[in-house]
């Protein structure tokens, strides 16, 4: 089969012109060394937690002893260590001893082999948090989560789910 040359050298016109814009394009665009340099570090002093599972239902609170209590339970990372928190609808009593955080008066829970610490963040609803015992400055964690679960509740009148920031920075 052969090809015309008209038709030929029109090609050949539109295939150089083409591979013309594209030399054009990739040398306008960054590399992945250029774009990975100019991301902006994430500070390990102040740390930022981000949700790697969940909310899931769960039934049982495991820090309050032998319980059945329905709650939603998610997974957080922040720097690598992994941080459980735990959310209950209702009026919960416990005990505890009681730990302040800047913006919540936590109550400090027993648990075995990490820190439990509980509170109510918001009217009827109980926010467990459990950390790893190197875990550097709870209170930080604890803080930044209400700030930003408190932003989404405070934005939704009447507020049927219980709020679990995505990312938060401590």
């Amino acid at each position: 089969m052969l090809i015309n040359r008209g038709i030929w050298q029109k090609a050949s016109l539109w295939n150089s012109a083409f591979l013309a814009l594209f030399c054009v394009f990739l040398a306008a665009c960054p590399g992945p060394a250029t774009a990975v340099a100019q991301a902006p570090p994430v500070s390990v002093e102040k740390g930022r937690a981000i949700l790697e599972k969940g909310p899931f239902l769960i039934n049982g609170i495991e820090v309050l002893g032998p319980n059945a209590l329905p709650a939603s339970q998610a997974f957080y990372t922040v720097d690598g260590t992994r941080v459980i928190v735990l959310a209950a609808r209702g009026s919960l009593y416990y005990g505890g001893s009681p730990f302040p955080c800047d913006s919540a008066m936590m109550k400090e829970l027993a648990a075995e082999g990490k820190q439990a610490f509980g509170g109510e963040l918001f009217p009827g609803i109980h926010y467990f948090f459990i950390i790893p015992l190197g875990f550097k400055n709870p209170c930080a964690f604890i803080g930044g989560f209400a700030a930003r679960s408190g932003f989404f509740w405070n934005g939704s009148p009447g507020q049927k789910d219980i709020p679990f920031p995505a990312v938060f920075e401590l």
